[in-house]
């Protein structure tokens, strides 16, 4: 695994990034000291989690996910998701708080604190409501021809460096 990048700063992690590495450290996981591409174990392991809390959360909000087709698949044509069932309020917390530590368990593992990330992606978030922004019939927002793209400093300093 080839450091490179941005050194890490822990006055750049959030609490939660501190208790998550810790939590981490325990297991046998120990993140970087600068922004990183993990290998592909870790890689593996990481979407592992992710798809597993993601899923048990939409089970939870009462949903079911459909795929059609075996491998690669296009979200916005090859994905269905269908309320099938009773939610869970309690399941649904406690899948947003576990997605929160895989997500955030991800970034230490790639060498980024996540205090800067959260930051620009919500100053580029709110970029969307610029004159131009509308709401599709699902609910989602379609950003302003305004919209300002989220430039993350951890990114351009790894693309530098490799």
């Amino acid at each position: 695994m080839a450091q490179t990048g941005i050194e890490r700063n822990p006055a750049g992690m959030s609490a939660h990034q501190i208790r998550t590495e810790e939590f981490m450290k325990q297991g046998g996981q120990v993140p970087p000291s600068r922004a990183t591409m993990p290998d592909e174990d870790t890689r593996e392991l990481r979407a592992r989690l992710i798809m597993e809390e993601a899923l048990e959360t939409i089970q939870a909000l009462g949903c079911t996910l459909c795929v059609r087709g075996e491998e690669a698949f296009n979200f916005k044509t090859d994905v269905r998701i269908r309320s099938e069932h009773p939610p869970d309020f309690e399941g649904i917390v406690d899948g947003c708080a576990d997605l929160m530590v895989v997500t955030t368990g991800t970034l230490s593992m790639c060498g980024v604190d996540d205090m800067p990330v959260l930051r620009e992606v919500d100053r580029s978030n709110l970029t969307k409501f610029r004159d131009g922004w509308h709401r599709r019939e699902d609910g989602k927002i379609v950003k302003s021809p305004f919209y300002s793209p989220a430039k993350y400093a951890a990114v351009e300093a790894f693309k530098a460096a490799t």
